[in-house]
Parts: structure tokens; sequence; C-alpha cells
């Protein structure tokens, strides 16, 4: 039923759409960390392409005891980052560690990033060869899920490098002086290692504190222009936004976010505009705004003060920016546009739990989840594969559901759907969220609400991280 509404409201694009997450390489032997240490030339290639290649030049430059010829790699390797740049510097990588950073790059980027893939491969591994804190945590990123597929069948050692990798990121980071903080090189590798706490299953207790640094990446960066920073701010905002999902609290950055994300779109601010994962700046926006509602009304009940016209008023204008979508935003990939509106009506019911309680059956929050299912149909109709950049809208809408629609929910995060990675990333800890929220509101006398985040904390005292 679900398949036949969508396609009706969704009728296929002329061309082809699909965005295929790839299946992990994860056939390769395991690697000796007795390989002799390579060094990590000074100067960086400029894109994933020409990994290959200096892979094959390292064992020959440690053979004769010297590092690549920078001219060489410079030759081979224009740099192509914007300012403000890295500092190069050398260092050693086994060749162990040098296989998972290949890993990452063809394996797991796909996962972190739905979009502008290459754009910033070609801006990544530059900056993973000229500092070490980046390096490391792609490394720790590539073993993570080398070791998820290897559990299977047994032996800890990709996690226990993922682990040592990351450790070693987190001790460079925490040493880095305050003016270090914008950099391109340490947004990255913050990013990357909250990105590890993500595809480790989004729960651990040191998730809050990867999301801080992030914040603190952001906080050095605010006042820039955005074109300095290229792909890079997006996902620093995206990170915060939804971290405040999670903790139910109001964005220390919506001042900015409001001065960014709710302008004319034909502003060149491209790069801020656009997230990686496929959401448009105006359902961001929303979602920002929509958690500092929730705050606020979380104060005001706290306080016996709420006022039900002001909480009307204030979500009637972020009702207004939903509004207003169709005019701001331009999307000129029908993939976007479909992973776009999965995160459009996920906000709607976001906003619809926070004005009329987590019931639902009250009818804004079923009619947003109804067109949540009918946004996932049009998915899989056109074959973008995205459930993993959608666990945010699909877990607060699966929370939502009612109970002949739980199934259709439950079947998104399912292993015979993710196949051998489904215990990579938060998936599994979204659908046990899910399974909870749905027992407790069976359980509950008619009329209690079951409020989704609370259930969240208790499951996970650090809460779940839904990115």
């Amino acid at each position: 039923m679900w398949a036949e509404r969508a396609a009706a409201r969704y009728p296929p694009a002329s061309t082809s759409t699909a965005v295929d997450i790839p299946d992990p390489v994860s056939q390769q032997p395991p690697v000796s960390d007795a390989d002799p240490n390579h060094i990590i030339p000074r100067t960086p290639p400029s894109s994933a392409a020409l990994l290959d290649e200096l892979a094959q030049l390292l064992p020959a430059a440690t053979a004769a005891g010297q590092d690549l010829d920078p001219a060489l790699v410079r030759l081979l390797c224009p740099p192509l980052i914007p300012q403000p740049a890295a500092q190069y510097t050398a260092f050693t990588a086994s060749q162990t560690s040098l296989r998972y950073f290949q890993h990452y790059l063809t394996v797991i980027m796909p996962y972190q990033w739905l979009f502008e893939r290459r754009a910033l491969a070609d801006l990544v591994a530059p900056l993973a060869y000229a500092d070490e804190a980046v390096f490391e945590s792609l490394v720790a990123l590539g073993a993570l899920h080398v070791g998820s597929r290897r559990a299977l069948v047994g032996g800890a050692v990709d996690t226990d490098t993922a682990q040592q990798s990351l450790q070693r990121s987190i001790a460079s980071m925490a040493a880095l002086p305050p003016e270090r903080l914008g950099r391109h090189e340490t947004i990255v590798a913050a990013m990357s290692i909250s990105s590890f706490y993500l595809f480790a299953g989004g729960n651990r207790s040191g998730w809050p504190n990867a999301v801080r640094t992030c914040r603190a990446c952001l906080s050095a960066v605010q006042h820039l222009d955005p074109g300095e920073l290229g792909h890079l701010l997006s996902p620093l905002a995206w990170t915060d936004i939804l971290a405040s999902v999670t903790e139910g609290r109001a964005s220390a950055f919506i001042s900015l976010y409001r001065r960014l994300l709710a302008g004319d779109t034909a502003t060149d601010d491209r790069y801020l505009r656009e997230t990686v994962m496929g959401c448009d700046s105006t359902t961001r926006l929303a979602i920002a705004e929509t958690v500092a509602l929730s705050e606020w009304k979380d104060q005001q009940s706290a306080a016996g003060c709420l006022s039900v016209r002001e909480l009307l008023h204030r979500s009637s204008a972020i009702e207004r920016l939903l509004s207003e979508r169709e005019a701001r935003e331009h999307f000129d990939d029908p993939a976007r546009r479909l992973v776009a509106d999965v995160f459009y009506h996920g906000s709607r019911v976001l906003l619809a739990t926070v004005v009329d309680g987590c019931y639902p059956y009250t009818a804004e929050l079923a009619s947003a989840v109804a067109d949540v299912l009918l946004s996932l149909s049009a998915l899989d109709a056109a074959g973008v594969a995205a459930d993993r950049a959608l666990v945010f809208p699909i877990t607060i809408s699966g929370c939502h559901a009612q109970e002949p629609q739980r199934a259709a929910f439950a079947a998104r995060f399912h292993r015979n759907r993710l196949g051998p990675d489904a215990d990579f990333g938060n998936t599994r800890n979204a659908l046990r969220l899910m399974h909870a929220v749905w027992a407790r509101r069976d359980a509950a006398p008619p009329g209690e609400e079951v409020h989704w985040r609370r259930i969240m904390h208790e499951l996970d005292p650090a809460g779940l991280f839904l990115i």
C-alpha cells in the first residue's frame, strides 16, 4: 500500500538516481603488525586516486632509508587545499595502517558522506597525509569496519587497532592550542572521531566529548567566510544540530543558523546550505528551532507557567518556515530531493511531538509519520539506498508509528536488509530504541505519554547519537 501511494506521489525520474553504498571490501587477509614502518610524505597527494601509486613508492623510499622526494610528490600531487592550509610534517605509518586508510577511502567514506564524496576525498586524503591526528582517526574508522566484519568469524586484532588509533588521534587533538581549532585538519579529525563513536554503535559514553570538540571547532570558525572552509562547515553544523536533538537542548549556534540557513538560496554559501547527507537548509533550521522550542516548553512546564498560546505561536513560526521550503530550496539532483523529503517529514514528526506530545494517534503526528513512510517507499522505488543516512527521521518516526506501521520502520534497520554490516553504525541501537518505546507504550495505561527521549536515556545514559 505504501509503495502504491508513493508511486502516485513521486513519479519515477527519467534518469537513474541510484545512490548505492558499496558492499564493504573485507576479504583481505589479516596483515601482520610486524610489517616495517613506512614514512608518510611531507607533501600530500591531492586525491584518493593517487593512493595506490604512492603506496607503491613508499616501500622503495623506506628501503633506501629516505623520505619520498618532495619535488616528485608535488609533481604527482599538486596541493588542492585552500587557505588555511595544513602544515605538512613527516610521520611514520605501518603497511597495516595504510591498508586501513585505503579501506576508509574506498568503503567507509560512502557511509560517512552520502553526497559530495569525490570532493571530500580530494579534501580529506591530502589532510591525512599532512596531519597524524587526521590519519589516525581515519585508520580507526577503517579498522573498526574491518573488525566488525571479522568479528563474525572471530578475532579482535582490527578492533584493537581501531581503539589504539582512536586514542592516538584523541591525544593529538587534546594537545592542540585553541588557535588551531579552526584549521582544516583539526575539523576533519574532530568529525572523524565523532564518526567513530557513531559507527561504533552511537551509544558509547565518549560520543558527547567528541561532539564537544566538533562544537569547539564550529565556534572557532563561525565568523569566517563559509567559502574558506568548503565542505567542512556544513557537517559541523549537522553534527551539532542532531546532537542537540538527542540532548533536548537548544544549540548554542542557533543564531548562526538563523543567519546562514534562512537566507536566499541564491547566495554563494552553497557548502553551508547543502549537507553531504542530503538534508536541505530549511529543514535543518526547522530541526534546530524545534529543539529550542522543546527546551523552552520543558522549562516553562517545570516552572508552572507554560502558556499554550505562546507555544502555538512559536510552533506556528516553525510551520511557516517549513511551508516555505518549496520556494526556498532548489534540488537539481532527484536523489537529493528524495532523501531531503524524508528529513523534511521527519522534522514534522519531531515538531508534532513537541507541540502535542508523544501520542501517535494525534492528527498532525499521524500524518507526518505516514508521509515519512511514503517518502521512504519513494526512495526504494527510485533505487536510492540511504537508510544509514536517515537514522534520525526513521527512528523518530518509528518511535511514534501506529501498530500497523511498526513493521515497515523496523524493516529499514533489519539485518536482512543491511546485510553483514548491520552491526556497523547506530542502526541496531536505533532499532532497539524503537522496540523499547513500542513495548513501553503497549504496556502503559491509556492516555499515558511515552516519551522517546526518556526511554532512550534509560537504555543508554549518554543517549543515542542519531546522525
